[in-house]
């Protein structure tokens, strides 16, 4: 379980690694409580406390920059690398300015000269306090969407697609697995009769009469289902997701998006990040 401050609140943990003993117990002495943080481990060495932050995942790391073993900058490009979401703090003198570039690549919090001051040394931590709130914050978002997305891409789904327990036929069951597993290719009335051995004409009559839509327009659903599936990850942009399901020319797939969800994909994503149900702003209105 997680340490708690006064307020009951998750307190902020801290690793702290330095070769040098008295800075050490100094940092160690300082009033951590006062400003919600918890000394979770001390290093003296830099594999020691690689070790550490590798195991504990601290909230912040406040390092030496020379240490043997690891250098502070070398456990700040691996705590990147490894996608931690460890802040690191630099304790350095004058001349380990040199590494100010690289830090910043790092991401580094802040620089704290030695010898240090409390204050300067709270202020650092209360900054990268700041940043995790944000991170926190965007990640909680993130999720929410997400979750949000999913919920209303199944209902829409329901909607939508043709419940495949409910065709008789094999053929049009085999046909509507492929096209899951294949919207992101071309795909023609052609192409796909050659895979259900059926001429194009006949697939096309038997597609109607057993789902009540054509062949393209359940293509069209499946590519729109796998859309909104992509669209839950903020992080995609709408081009690459029409590439992604196989629609080249990404305002042909914005129109398409509109007609079957009655608004763009750009209006379904901020609908779910303002937590407004597309379904009742979009889809009810069709």
């Amino acid at each position: 379980m997680p340490p708690l401050g006064k307020a009951g609140d998750k307190m902020t943990t801290l690793v702290i690694a330095d070769d040098e003993h008295l800075i050490r117990q100094g940092l160690n002495s300082l009033n951590w409580e006062s400003v919600d943080v918890k000394v979770v481990g001390t290093a003296s060495h830099g594999m020691e406390c690689w070790n550490m932050v590798e195991e504990l995942k601290p909230d912040i790391l406040l390092t030496d920059i020379h240490m043997q073993g690891y250098k502070g900058t070398e456990i700040a490009r691996m705590i990147k690398e490894k996608g931690l979401l460890t802040k690191v703090i630099f304790l350095t003198g004058y001349k380990d300015f040199e590494y100010a570039r690289e830090a910043v690549e790092l991401g580094v919090v802040a620089f704290v000269l030695k010898p240090s001051d409390p204050n300067e040394i709270f202020e650092a931590v209360n900054k990268a306090k700041i940043q995790i709130e944000q991170t926190n914050l965007i990640m909680s978002e993130q999720s929410s969407l997400m979750r949000q997305v999913k919920e209303n891409q199944m209902a829409l789904f329901d909607k939508l697609l043709p419940n495949e327990e409910m065709l008789k036929n094999e053929t049009v069951k085999q046909l509507i697995q492929y096209l899951k597993s294949h919207y992101s290719e071309e795909i023609t009335l052609g192409s796909a009769s050659e895979i259900v051995h059926l001429c194009p004409v006949y697939l096309s009559r038997l597609v109607k009469k057993e789902t009540g839509n054509t062949f393209l327009e359940i293509l069209t659903r499946v590519r729109m289902e796998q859309a909104c599936n992509m669209l839950r990850d903020p992080n995609n942009k709408i081009y690459e997701i029409a590439l992604a399901v196989g629609i080249k020319d990404s305002k042909y797939f914005s129109q398409i998006f509109k007609r079957y969800y009655g608004m763009t994909p750009v209006e379904f994503r901020q609908n779910l990040l303002n937590n407004i149900n597309p379904l009742e702003v979009g889809v009810s209105e069709r």
